[in-house]
């Protein structure tokens, strides 16, 4: 899937620093989209509010770039004895477009019954 973070028309000539600027300042925007793996690990399983950071993003030629983040999510199930808070990180690839940052995300949304049909 693909998700386009909009920005001015000069993000092509924007630093890696620069780009991770513009990224931060729209990060709460894209936590969904950025932790939806969630659902594999559980139904419990709940992102932890304003933990999303970046840790690096790479330069990897061609206007394209990898980057790389952590968050904090937990866990609770009374009924199995499960409380836990854990970290993830996790790598997504971009491209920088004329529009703005072009994110190649895995869709990890959970499938609908629509779906199964």
């Amino acid at each position: 899937m693909r998700v386009t973070l909009p920005c001015s028309s000069e993000v092509g000539t924007l630093s890696v620093v620069q780009l991770e600027k513009v990224i931060e300042d729209q990060l709460t925007e894209r936590v969904p989209v950025l932790t939806s793996g969630l659902v594999f690990y559980s139904e419990n399983a709940h992102y932890t509010e304003g933990s999303l950071e970046i840790i690096e993003i790479k330069n990897l030629g061609n206007n394209e770039h990898s980057m790389s983040y952590r968050y904090k999510w937990s866990i609770s199930n009374a009924c199995l004895d499960i409380s836990s808070d854990e970290n993830i990180k996790g790598t997504v690839t971009f491209t920088v477009t004329e529009k703005g940052l072009l994110f190649d995300v895995i869709d990890n949304s959970h499938p609908s019954t629509v779906d199964e049909l």
